[in-house]
C-alpha cells in the first residue's frame, strides 16, 4: 500500500508540474508572438541624436512621441548614475527615470517594448527591480483622464550610461521605434 501511495503522490505530482508548465507556457507564447527582431538602428558616435519628433495628444500629458498608437510621454530620459545611497534602487547598477506611456483609444492589444542604445553598446532595461527587465509588457490598464480616453502605464526606464536610445515599441498590429536622449542629472 506505501508504494501505490507514493505512486499516485508522484503522478499528481507530475500532473500539476505539467499544468503549470503548459499554462506558462502559454504565457510566454503570447509575448512571443510581438518580440519580432529589433530595428532599431546604429549611430556612429559623436553625431547628433536623431530624437523623435513630440507633439500634444492631449492637454492632459506633456509632449508625446511616437507614430502611435502607443506614445512615450517627454523625449529626454534625466536619470542618475551610479545610484547612490537613499534612492530607491540603491544598491542597483542600473540608474533610471520614470516614463509614462499612453495608448491610443483605438488599440487594445497587449503591447511589448524594448530598447537599446544607438551610439553604444548600452541596454535599456524597465522596471523598478534592483536587477531591472529587458522587456516591458503593458496589458490592459483603465487609467483615462477627462480628455484622454485611451490607456496609460508609468514605467521606468532603466540605463548605465546617457547617450542616444530608442524604444521598440511593438504591438499585434504595429511596430515602432521611438528615439530618445539620456543625460546624467546635475
Amino acid at each position: 500500500m506505501p508504494r501505490a501511495r507514493a505512486l499516485a503522490l508522484f503522478v499528481f505530482l507530475a500532473a500539476v508540474l505539467a499544468l503549470t508548465a503548459s499554462s506558462s507556457a502559454g504565457t510566454l507564447d503570447s509575448w512571443a508572438k510581438l518580440r519580432r527582431p529589433l530595428h532599431i538602428p546604429h549611430l556612429a558616435a559623436g553625431l547628433r541624436c536623431p530624437v523623435t519628433h513630440a507633439r500634444s495628444i492631449s492637454p492632459d500629458f506633456g509632449p508625446a512621441q511616437g507614430a502611435g498608437p502607443i506614445y512615450s510621454i517627454g523625449s529626454l530620459v534625466e536619470f542618475i548614475y551610479p545610484v547612490k545611497p537613499g534612492q530607491g534602487w540603491y544598491p542597483s547598477a542600473w540608474g533610471g527615470q520614470k516614463v509614462l506611456w499612453v495608448g491610443s483609444p483605438a488599440y487594445k492589444g497587449p503591447v511589448l517594448i524594448r530598447g537599446r542604445q544607438l551610439d553604444g553598446a548600452h541596454e535599456v532595461r524597465f522596471g523598478g527591480a534592483h536587477v531591472p527587465a529587458l522587456e516591458l509588457h503593458l496589458t490592459r490598464s483603465g487609467a483615462a483622464t477627462q480628455t484622454w480616453k485611451g490607456r496609460q502605464w508609468p514605467s521606468y526606464t532603466r540605463l548605465r550610461a546617457p547617450g542616444c536610445y530608442a524604444w521598440q515599441v511593438d504591438g499585434t498590429t504595429f511596430s515602432t521605434v521611438i528615439v530618445f536622449k539620456a543625460v546624467l542629472a546635475s
